[in-house]
């Protein structure tokens, strides 16, 4: 039987990536998954040979005009891509937001863990165990 490990325990490398000690920087919970969802942002779509799917667009739509269509597509993309690479987090929202006169692109990625007596059916609303967490990514 495969052993179970909790999610408390479960670390992962911090973005940016850095070494202290003997090794790189790890951490657990929202530090882990607010990493890993920078980490999904901020790679190029394709760019991982082992991982064609990997990745976003946002690098190729950060200075074009943005239309419904285009926004309402990319929300599609994003919320999938996280939800095939991150499956520990449910995503509740995601927002783009660009200042005047700046190439930067932020994203919002509103998410949270589910708390696993959610998943019976009864509650309309998600229950989580851990969050709603805002997380912004500048790209």
């Amino acid at each position: 039987m495969a052993k179970v490990i909790p999610p408390n325990r479960k670390r992962n490398v911090l973005w940016p990536v850095s070494r202290r000690g003997k090794g790189l920087v790890t951490g657990v919970l929202a530090k882990r998954y607010e990493s890993a969802i920078r980490s999904l942002l901020k790679t190029p779509y394709g760019s991982i040979i082992w991982a064609p799917t990997f990745g976003s667009r946002m690098g190729l739509i950060r200075t074009q005009s943005l239309t419904e269509e285009i926004i309402d597509n990319e929300k599609g993309l994003l919320h999938s891509s996280i939800t095939i690479w991150i499956p520990d987090i449910q995503v509740l929202q995601i927002d783009f937001n660009r200042n005047p006169g700046d190439e930067n692109l932020d994203v919002d990625v509103a998410w949270g863990i589910p708390d696993a007596s959610s998943f019976s059916g009864q509650a309309n609303q998600p229950r989580f165990a851990f969050g709603p967490v805002n997380t912004t990514v500048t790209i």
